[in-house]
């Protein structure tokens, strides 16, 4: 999985994302041509809070993007990786979720989230693998990531290089 590197996502945008399925050719010649027969992408948002010694933690889910179809996994000859095709999830766009944040007393991070089923041979058993990555959601009205804050005599504050900053 590829993302822009730092992984910012904006909301209402199309997904900047490319997928590679690798596969070893010995395996390949083994179980026969591997389709790809499911794409769930999904957001995993999870806030937590913490105050003195009682914390909690909620965790949601959104989803972006579900396909089901049979895409042959056919690398190029003498290659192990295989591109998927990004029009797949072109026309679908981060959904509209709280941004980044975290403090000494709540959080939220989000997690993109990619989980595939593939088929071998003649086989119909679908296997599922399931990968995700850290990713920071922008503001929606400014397209920026969070600031960052830092800890200073026990006080939370604002984290900048030079007044101009603020």
């Amino acid at each position: 999985m590829t993302i822009p590197a730092p992984p910012v996502l904006n909301p209402h945008r199309p997904l900047a994302l490319a997928l590679e399925v690798s596969v070893q050719r010995d395996l390949m010649q083994r179980l026969g041509p591997i389709s790809l027969r499911n794409l769930v992408l999904r957001l995993r948002t999870t806030t937590a809070v913490c105050v003195g010694q009682s914390s909690e933690e909620d965790v949601r889910y959104d989803h972006i993007c579900g396909i089901v179809g049979d895409i042959p996994i056919a690398p190029a000859e003498g290659q192990n990786d295989f591109s998927l095709d990004p029009g797949i999830w072109k026309s679908h766009v981060v959904p509209l979720v709280s941004p980044t944040f975290g403090s000494s007393v709540l959080s939220i991070r989000h997690a993109l989230e990619v989980i595939c089923g593939f088929s071998t041979g003649t086989h119909k058993r679908i296997q599922c693998l399931r990968t995700g990555v850290e990713v920071i959601i922008a503001d929606a009205e400014f397209h920026d990531p969070p600031p960052a804050y830092a800890m200073i005599n026990g006080i939370e504050e604002l984290a900048c290089s030079s007044s101009d900053d603020l």
